[in-house]
């Protein structure tokens, strides 16, 4: 239980990042918050809990995260340039 309270802490500041970051980094977090909360099963209802303690989004290293955010925006890629051509896979 210990653990998924240190994964939810960490899901609030991302998605601190992710509301009021900059430009690429903003996008980067809101992708990997997606992705963690998925993965980890937090439900909102957890977070928003979680996040009436004001958070300090300086300290959050988000090239620990690069891979999966990276990953996922090829795959975001790959879908647009399919949904430009109609969907017939190139």
């Amino acid at each position: 239980m210990e653990d998924k309270q240190k994964i939810i802490e960490k899901l609030v500041k991302i998605k601190a990042l992710a509301e009021r970051g900059i430009g690429g980094e903003k996008q980067t977090a809101q992708v990997i918050y997606t992705t963690l909360k998925e993965k980890y099963k937090v439900t909102d209802a957890e977070i928003e809990k979680a996040a009436a303690v004001p958070v300090d989004i300086s300290e959050i290293d988000l090239k620990k995260f690069w891979g999966i955010a990276f990953q996922l925006a090829a795959v975001a890629q790959t879908l647009q340039e399919e949904a430009k051509n109609g969907g017939d896979g190139g």
